[in-house]
């Protein structure tokens, strides 16, 4: 087998479709679908039963699994009904509340017509007829019955009345010689729907009574309506509520409670505290037994889900406990154990190694890879951070305060003892103050943090246990950082660097980066923090760029300094200085200058430094910016000595 032939037994990623049925069912859902249907074989009509959940929860897989058991439970005589609310909101009008409920109830019945045996035949008004003839007439009652209050109403308003009556007869939903008619009074909606629902139980009643053979309810499932914008699911809910509040169905409705909620914000004004009650009731009221899927029980059983995955993308398998372990509890703070989040986690983390060739790494690049897509795909705002700065475990409040715009209240920070091991250390401080920037945010900080520890501990496993990341920990971090931003949403091209000016050229652009990378390398203590708006300044006549980083101390000035010269074929230098701020030149000279002795070391009269002039590159390209970090380090390292023995 080549290196670039996949095994069949393997797959490049893992379907986030819904399960149809108990198979392949690792979080166990089934326990939940076996009680539900127990309780619908039992349950006295009309009921609404509400399926809840967030995004990807699994809504959609558990109502297959309902399905599949009354399906295929040959004694039962129910009647699965299936609708989904997404599908009939497409290319609606945005406003199109009314267009999307009319076309779902459409749907419905149509199903309805369609799921039933062609041998169950009725008599009405003295015909005989089957009861899939009885439903679609029953759709055709609803269309009719609303073409024509609508087309009513709009003649009432005169001229432009008839010109929206002729678009709708263009429409093909009214005949053209209806143009001419005098219509009298708009028929009532409320009379249609009345009407429609009285029409809809006496099928439904003909239809459970007609003979032995015959289904002894209908069991309807709206799937989506928490996709669907918020206002519209409410409609959707009051129509099917007043329609088919009927004996013999029973109605399974996949929606999210905060739906409603931003649904009612126009009834109600925004949620708070003191009306939440009222949004409460209004849900009572259409849901008569609420159910909401199990996360917590889920999390039980995401091993099993994460290691499924992994075993059919051709990870290791048998993965170390404490190695899973971890995974588990990042993908838990990453995700709420939401099996659709975790799914996206994983299928990330394959596309990542397959574009870089690192398929078959070992289970610890496994485990760190998918920690940093965890903290990239869910918390962004954080993972930028760590791309800045990747020694995040030496973060420091007051270091990074101004660069990042900490919001740092002493008080809070005060009390952050009460969270445990969660902020009890410098950089999860950090981590707490730029949680509070985004209300978000702000209610994952203990998450955010967890997934740091997490990540921290990846970094080290069968290396140190200290607290603090080793120099090839960050590298190895850097480099994984660096492959996440071909699956980002968010981050757009960089622009071209503006070089009509100094403050924007190329050469500033390179200075700024390398500053950036020394302060990420942290091996040298004290650097000035970055400023944005820091420029390499010069480009006067024979007079070279230069871009300086002063570095903290009480007795000397020192600083590393990035020296550009267009004249000398794009040269660049990079220089340590050491000067003497209190311009005691002659204590400076004989207690310094005349000591220095170390070849590289050169002395003025109220300074020394050393330079490396090796670097002659005219392209300033930020992948060789690492070579840059170590040679400024060697050079900083040459003059320490002498600034800490100056006294």
């Amino acid at each position: 087998m080549t290196q670039n032939t996949i095994e069949k037994e393997e797959q490049s990623c893992i379907s986030d479709q819904p399960l149809n049925s108990l198979e392949n069912d690792h979080l166990e859902s089934g326990t939940y679908a076996n009680g539900l249907y127990n309780f619908i074989l039992k349950a006295e009509t009309p009921v609404t039963i509400g399926i809840q959940g967030g995004w990807g929860s699994g809504k959609t897989s558990l109502i297959n699994m309902l399905k599949e058991k009354l399906h295929d439970d040959k004694e039962d005589k129910s009647i699965c009904v299936f609708v989904n609310a997404w599908e009939h909101s497409l290319l609606q009008a945005q406003d199109g509340k009314a267009q999307v409920t009319i076309s779902l109830l459409q749907g419905m019945l149509e199903e309805m017509a369609r799921v039933l045996p062609d041998t169950i035949v009725l008599q009405k008004d003295g015909k005989t007829s089957t009861a899939r003839e009885i439903f679609i007439d029953l759709k055709h009652f609803l269309v009719g019955g609303v073409i024509k209050t609508g087309v009513a109403a709009l003649k009432t308003l005169g001229p432009g009345g008839l010109i929206a009556s002729a678009l709708l007869s263009r429409a093909g939903l009214v005949e053209p010689e209806q143009e001419k008619t005098t219509f009298p009074e708009p028929p009532s909606i409320a009379k249609t729907v009345r009407e429609l629902r009285n029409k809809l139980a006496e099928a439904v009643r003909a239809v459970v009574k007609e003979g032995n053979d015959s289904p002894n309810r209908f069991v309807c499932f709206i799937d989506d309506l928490d996709r669907v914008p918020p206002e519209t699911a409410v409609e959707i809910l009051d129509v099917t509520k007043n329609i088919f509040d009927i004996e013999h169905c029973i109605f399974v409705l996949a929606i999210d409670y905060e739906v409603v909620v931003k649904g009612l914000a126009g009834k109600y004004g925004e949620k708070t505290p003191e009306n939440e009650r009222e949004f409460r009731q209004y849900f009572d009221k259409i849901i008569q037994i609420p159910f909401t899927m199990p996360l917590g029980a889920f999390q039980k059983q995401l091993h099993k889900l994460l290691t499924q995955c992994f075993e059919k993308l051709g990870y290791p398998k048998n993965l170390d406990a404490d190695v899973l372990n971890n995974i588990r509890t990042a993908a838990m703070e990453a995700t709420d154990g939401v099996p659709r989040s975790v799914k996206r986690i994983v299928n990330t983390l394959s596309l990542l190694q397959c574009i870089s060739d690192k398929k078959r790494k070992g289970a610890n690049d496994l485990e760190i890879y998918f920690i940093i897509i965890s903290l990239h795909v869910n918390f962004p705002e954080i993972c930028r951070r760590v791309t800045e700065a990747p020694a995040f475990t030496a973060w420091k409040i007051a270091e990074l305060k101004k660069l990042w715009a900490l919001p740092v209240n002493e008080m809070d920070l005060a009390q952050l003892a009460a969270y445990g091991e969660a902020f009890d250390e410098d950089w999860k401080q950090v981590v707490y103050c730029l949680c509070q920037q985004n209300s978000w945010l702000k209610s994952k900080a203990v998450s955010v943090s967890t997934l740091l520890s997490c990540l921290r501990t990846a970094l080290q496993r069968n290396g140190n246990d200290s607290k603090a990341l080793t120099n090839n920990q960050i590298e190895k971090l850097e480099e994984m950082l660096s492959d996440i931003s071909v699956v980002s949403v968010e981050d757009t091209p960089k622009p071209l660097v503006d070089n009509s000016s100094v403050r924007t050229d190329q050469v500033t652009e390179f200075c700024q980066n390398l500053h950036k990378a020394l302060i990420r390398d942290g091996r040298i203590a004290g650097l000035e923090p970055f400023a944005e708006g820091k420029y390499a300044s010069g480009r006067r006549v024979h007079r070279p760029r230069t871009y300086e980083i002063r570095v903290k101390d009480s007795k000397l000035i020192q600083y590393v300094e990035f020296y550009w010269d267009p004249d000398e074929k794009n040269s660049f230098y990079i220089t340590c200085y050491i000067t003497e701020p209190k311009r005691n030149k002659k204590y400076f000279r004989e207690n310094f200058k005349n000591n220095l002795k170390e070849k590289g070391i050169t002395a003025g009269n109220d300074c020394c430094y050393c330079t490396f002039e090796e670097f002659k590159y005219d392209k300033f390209k930020n992948e060789d910016l690492n070579s840059y970090v170590n040679a400024t380090v060697d050079l900083f390292r040459k003059t320490e000595k002498y600034r800490n023995s100056f006294g």
